[in-house]
């Protein structure tokens, strides 16, 4: 009996049971905005194609779901559609939440994207873009969305 009481005690002990508080959770709507391509085309004596701003938009109607709570303050969840996952946040302050990411592609260049959400202006954000060269071509494009969100605390 005194082992199965020890057992418990030291159980208890090393168990760290904490109790997380939601500081806020945000629904956005899905970003719409803009995006630009610049292409230079080397088979064609370096020729450039220059692209113009257009109308973009997410496919889908899904919305983004964010959930920050006190347990891990230096991370954001992010529910966008079957899409769930821990964001390690570069940037916070209570006001600003900011994340993103580089990797490289198979072209030789980078896909980036950089998230920011601001409390106040009820606004998420999403800078997205690619750089290439292929041999073919080199490139580069680039999109910024935005969407509005309603923020619960």
């Amino acid at each position: 009996m005194k082992k199965l009481l020890s057992i418990i005690v030291l159980g208890l002990l090393y168990c760290n049971v904490s109790y997380s508080k939601i500081v806020f959770r945000a629904e956005c709507e899905n970003p719409n905005g803009v995006r630009f391509s610049e292409s230079i085309l080397h088979l064609q004596n370096d020729r450039l194609l220059t692209g113009e701003y257009e109308k973009d938009k997410f496919s889908g109607d899904d919305y983004i779901e964010l959930i920050y709570d006190n347990s891990k303050p230096n991370q954001i969840q992010f529910i966008w559609g079957t899409d769930n996952r821990i964001e390690n946040l570069s940037a916070r302050t209570e006001k600003f939440y900011h994340w993103g990411f580089i990797k490289e592609n198979l072209a030789d260049g980078f896909y980036y994207g950089h998230w920011s959400l601001s409390i106040p202006n009820k606004t998420l954000t999403y800078y997205k873009g690619n750089t290439r060269s292929d041999g073919i071509s080199t490139a580069i494009s680039n999109g910024m969305f935005s969407s509005k969100c309603k923020i619960k605390k």
